[in-house]
């Protein structure tokens, strides 16, 4: 199994969605009765919605191409990296695969409607069959980073519907989905086991009170409990934030901290065990037969012990620590960059700007200035950061080694310059660029760039490879 590798209520084979996708009675006539005014002023088709090949789908849209292309570009990159992980599996259907792209999320439930699945309770879902038979997603309340992670999500149940049939339990549907859709896919790859801390203090906190699923239960759960605890609303991914949550209302979170348990185990027999666990499953074999033949004697109680330490002692990893350090370090800079100017024509000129005294002056005012923040990433959380901290200034590289972060002055063009923050050694190689201009500071940007294979020489790497958004946690509909 290669290392490469969306929330929905409907991610199983089409008789399950029975269960779950399609409700009949007094709520779909209430439904029927409220929207259908605003369906007949919007009915949304295959036929009238722009369609068009890529490398790997057949795409529908209600909205301009160039407006989407993008997304399906990165649907077409994280499939290559899906058929990697799902390597020796057979394919159990040839051709592209659907997607359907709406601009608003009633277009969706419209269309979805006309084809007897009730999608009030979902945000994206894969649809296996029913005249639909691909992934379903809605741009409309995610930001652009938040659509592409539910397009992973969504992307992983069609593959895995497409290499294993419906054969995958729902905890590992739904564990592997929702760990893919947290990475970060960087040129084509997938930078795994990124740690949400927001979800691991709320499966702490379960785990404390014992209220989280146990994972003989977790592993022998049927489609339709795992529907049943969604039609209940213990399920959803809303939920997943919550210290309050009991039982399923961690299902998701806890199938994600399970397979992050599998996939990132520092013993490589684990990492092992679940590949061949996975293998077994593919070939039709049952939960018990698959454990016994992958664990070899491992009793269950023994194994969610061991999960439970993982989880208790998991913290950020790698990767998420050295973007949110290098996000502080750019604030920092920022700060200066408000405190003293940055321009001034030259060494000493004018204004005394400070980034005209090279990077030793910076680094050297950087760590006198007294300065603390909070910081968020999509994906990642929060962290509180201080100058106090030494190791702000430092990063783990690839081999487990402490490196520093280097700092880089280059002029980016008549009336600013940009502050470059490496991290030559994680892999990728990070750089994150702070931007102003002009001795008022007009305006600041950041980017963060990168490369699995190492830059260079900083001065003549391309620019704008790939633009991180920092603003803040992606808010996400409940799916």
């Amino acid at each position: 199994m290669g290392k490469m590798i969306c929330d929905d209520v409907i991610r199983w084979a089409a008789v399950s969605m029975l269960v779950l996708g399609v409700m009949f009675g007094v709520g779909g006539d209430l439904y029927g009765q409220r929207t259908g005014r605003r369906e007949r002023q919007r009915s949304i088709t295959k036929q009238n919605m722009t369609s068009w090949e890529s490398e790997h789908y057949k795409v529908y849209t209600n909205l301009e191409r160039e407006a989407v292309e993008k997304y399906v570009e990165h649907l077409d990159e994280v499939y290559e990296a899906y058929i990697e992980f799902f390597a020796g599996y057979d394919v159990r259907k040839s051709g592209r695969n659907n997607a359907y792209l709406f601009a608003t999320r009633q277009d969706m439930l419209n269309f979805l409607k006309r084809q007897g699945i009730d999608a009030r309770h979902a945000g994206a879902m894969f649809v296996p069959g029913w005249g639909v038979d691909g992934l379903v997603v809605t741009v409309e309340g995610w930001s652009e980073s938040g659509t592409m992670g539910v397009l992973r999500h969504e992307a992983f149940h069609q593959a895995a519907h497409q290499f294993m049939g419906d054969r995958l339990p729902t905890w590992m549907n739904e564990g592997l989905a929702e760990y893919f859709d947290t990475s970060w896919f960087v040129e084509g790859r997938f930078v795994e086991g990124v740690v949400d801390m927001d979800r691991v203090r709320s499966m702490r906190d379960a785990v404390k009170r014992g209220a989280f699923i146990r994972l003989d239960d977790l592993f022998k759960m049927t489609n339709e409990k795992w529907a049943k605890n969604m039609r209940k609303r213990v399920g959803g991914r809303r939920a997943r934030v919550s210290s309050k949550m009991q039982g399923g209302k961690h299902q998701y979170t806890q199938s994600w901290l399970v397979v992050h348990f599998f996939m990132q185990h520092e013993k490589q027999a684990v990492r092992d065990a679940f590949e061949k666990y996975l293998r077994v499953i593919g070939r039709g074999r049952t939960h018990r037969q698959a454990y016994a033949s992958a664990f070899n004697g491992v009793k269950m109680r023994d194994l969610e012990r061991y999960w439970v330490d993982y989880v208790m002692g998991l913290g950020f990893d790698d990767f998420g620590e050295m973007q949110l350090e290098t996000l502080f370090l750019g604030e920092m800079v920022w700060e200066l960059f408000k405190k003293h100017g940055q321009t001034g024509g030259g060494e000493g000129g004018a204004g005394g700007g400070l980034l005209w005294q090279g990077e030793s002056v910076l680094k050297e005012e950087m760590r006198r200035l007294k300065f603390e923040m909070n910081v968020k990433m999509d994906r990642i959380g929060e962290k509180r950061f201080t100058t106090k901290d030494e190791d702000v200034w430092w990063y783990q590289g690839k081999d487990g080694e402490k490196y520093r972060y280097e700092f880089e002055i280059q002029e980016g063009g008549a009336g600013y310059q940009e502050v470059w923050i490496s991290a030559k050694e994680m892999e990728p190689a990070v750089r994150f660029k702070v931007f102003a201009k002009g001795a008022n500071h007009e305006g600041m940007r950041f980017e963060m760039l990168y490369d699995w294979d190492g830059f260079g020489d900083l001065a003549v790497v391309e620019e704008a490879e790939e633009i991180v958004e920092v603003a803040g946690r992606d808010e996400r509909r409940r799916r």
